[in-house]
């Protein structure tokens, strides 16, 4: 390949070259005899040393001017015009520098280097497609070079032109096999074509080719997965689990597969080996129980599993938000409460954990609901989303941000005035609350609306609070 610093190291050896005149198509002079020679005077070498140095010290378009007055010298010297568009490349004008390597080709059209120049130049300048098939052209010439392969490869890939993908794959695969490179732009040009089936026999391929590699085990199980083919999921993705159980997207996949195809005994396996692992986080712990609990009849050591899980995991703050809220739809509120209590206590940083506790305090009526309230204020002084709180224990707020108009102040206002004026409690409802997710702002319009009959909108914002969190008595 032909670079700058390669020409560098070429100094002398082009100087040579334009020193005896020669090029790809110079001719042998014609021998003259002694009374009729004429000796020529000497080649001036001035012009390529002045190039060459402009070029070294980084003088491109010097360089340039030098290297085309040298081209009205040897006019039929394709080097030279090579030379002249390495010194756009350096400057980054591959679209220059493409255009006068041109030149050198049509001199030169079969320079296996110019050619090389010529494919890197073109992907360059974001002509991936060109460059895609020049590299698979040269690796034609060089059916050695993996590189060039790889290469036409990736530009492929970027230009999305999936059938050249595959086409270098097919070249790249017969000359060297099929491996983790060419099967990874295999892999892509057959997902973007939508093409199950080949992805399906290529990892079947790629596992028998690399049985020591159960990561195409893991591939087919996931894909298998995405693409809801669960009954054949749960056969071909077994031995990726075994060997790879300890793997949290892998557990959790099988598991997923198990419980759609439906297979409840691999299911079981599968959930009770996810909760045996210590070190699995939080939120796959979540995403478990999430996943098996309106099926929990099915799995046999629901309970004491979640027991146990509760007692590794208590402190986790996303299992304590999870866990607090499963207690919740199971009636158990005052259990749900002390866990949260507990939480804020470890972790009082966690605002989430802060407004689970307060909300369900608020809508349990708990009488430490002005406590907690208060406690929360004063951490977050400057936080108006405090000072909901603060309203809705039936503590005044003290200081509150009115430099912007934000839902919790709004909310707060509106609260003020309800009772008095509800139409204009109802506009600063539905100026700034109307898309908000917390329940007790929900519920308080809920109120609103049912204070002047406007029966469809309280049920609405009733609905949208019990959505979000809300625990109201029917």
């Amino acid at each position: 390949m032909i670079t700058a610093h390669k020409y560098k190291n070429l100094v002398f050896l082009l100087a040579i070259f334009i020193a005896i005149g020669t090029s790809c198509k110079s001719k042998i002079p014609k021998k003259e005899n002694s009374a009729s020679f004429n000796p020529k005077p000497e080649v001036d070498l001035t012009y390529f040393f002045e190039a060459e140095q402009a070029f070294i010290n980084g003088k491109y378009t010097r360089s340039r001017e030098s290297f085309r007055a040298l081209s009205n010298q040897f006019p039929d010297s394709s080097g030279i015009w090579a030379r002249i568009a390495t010194t756009y490349a350096e400057q980054n004008d591959f679209r220059q520098a493409i255009a006068t390597l041109d030149t050198a080709l049509v001199k030169e059209p079969d320079n296996y280097e110019y050619l090389h120049l010529q494919a890197q130049w073109l992907a360059k300048n974001s002509q991936t497609n060109k460059s895609s098939k020049a590299f698979l052209a040269l690796s034609n010439k060089n059916h050695k070079s993996w590189s060039l392969l790889e290469d036409a490869a990736k530009n492929a890939y970027y230009n999305r032109d999936n059938n050249l993908l595959i086409e270098v794959c097919d070249t790249w695969s017969k000359r060297f096999g099929l491996n983790d490179r060419n099967a990874f732009y295999y892999l892509q040009a057959y997902d973007r074509n939508n093409d199950s089936a080949n992805i399906l026999s290529l990892l079947k391929a790629l596992e028998l080719k690399y049985p020591d590699r159960e990561r195409y085990g893991k591939k087919r199980l996931k894909y298998l997965a995405s693409k809801g083919y669960y009954k054949q999921a749960v056969i071909d993705g077994e031995k990726a689990f075994d060997f790879y159980n300890n793997d949290e997207s892998i557990a959790l996949t099988y598991l997923k597969v198990c419980v759609n195809a439906p297979e409840w005994e691999k299911a079981n396996r599968a959930f009770e080996t996810i909760t045996s692992q210590a070190n699995f986080s939080a939120g796959t712990y979540v995403e478990t129980f999430n996943m098996i609990h309106e099926r929990k009849e099915r799995f046999k050591n629901y309970d004491s599993l979640l027991v146990k899980s509760n007692k590794l995991l208590q402190g986790e703050s996303e299992w304590d938000l999870y866990y607090s809220g499963l207690q919740s739809i199971q009636g158990s509120f005052d259990l749900a409460i002390q866990n949260l209590q507990k939480a804020v206590r470890k972790t009082p940083s966690n605002i989430a954990q802060w407004e689970k506790l307060l909300q369900l305090q608020y809508f349990t009526k708990n009488l430490d609901l002005k406590t907690f309230a208060n406690e929360f204020a004063e951490m977050y002084p400057f936080m108006n989303l405090c000072r909901l709180y603060q309203k809705a224990a039936g503590v005044e707020p003290g200081f509150l941000v009115t430099g912007i108009t934000d839902e919790y102040l709004s909310a707060i206002n509106a609260r003020d005035i309800w009772l008095n004026k509800p139409l204009q409690a109802q506009a600063i409802y539905e100026e700034n609350c109307s898309n908000s997710s917390n329940p007790i702002i929900l519920y308080w319009m809920h109120e609103l609306y049912k204070s002047i009959n406007k029966d469809d909108l309280a049920f609405e914002y009733l609905e949208k609070a019990k959505k979000n969190g809300a625990v109201i008595e029917e």
